[in-house]
């Protein structure tokens, strides 16, 4: 039997309305608060000021989420930024996130932050490594220590 994503949402809605019916009384209420939590997550995405980045923030923004973009802008251009009142950019390294002082508390991480190509890497293996390998494991940890889903591209 083959399930379609809006049948995937009606089952989803189903089980969360089971759940949480205890605490509303209105089905309509319910069904409201349930549609708000599942559409309106804040969403950190790193190398949001990339063309995979930007792309991805516009398609969120579409869905209705929150976005945090972090980007040291090493490759990513300021003018690539999206002029939206849920969009959030941060000039940063992600080495310099202090991930237990940290004040946001996205849904999701999607890390999409990297030094890319493959020549310039053999002329500087340290940055590469720090930037790609080191960047990545931070937001590892900063997942892991605040509960947050991570979807890495490599």
């Amino acid at each position: 039997m083959k399930i379609t994503k809006s049948k995937l949402q009606q089952l989803v809605y189903k089980a969360y309305y089971t759940l949480i019916s205890e605490q509303f009384k209105n089905r309509n209420n319910t069904i409201k608060y349930i549609r708000k939590k599942l559409n309106k997550m804040l969403i950190l995405v790193t190398g949001g000021a990339g063309f995979i980045g930007t792309n991805l923030i516009k398609k969120l923004l579409v869905k209705g989420h929150k976005i945090l973009s972090i980007d040291d802008y090493s490759t990513g251009k300021k003018e690539n930024h999206i002029n939206h009142k849920n969009v959030t950019y941060l000039n940063m390294d992600l080495l310099d996130i202090d991930i237990n002082n940290f004040k946001y508390k996205p849904a999701l991480i999607y890390h999409l932050a990297a030094k890319a190509r493959i020549q310039p890497s053999f002329k500087q293996p340290e940055e590469y490594i720090r930037v790609n390998y080191e960047g990545t494991f931070n937001m590892i940890k900063l997942a892991i220590k605040k509960n947050i889903s991570l979807i890495y591209a490599d």
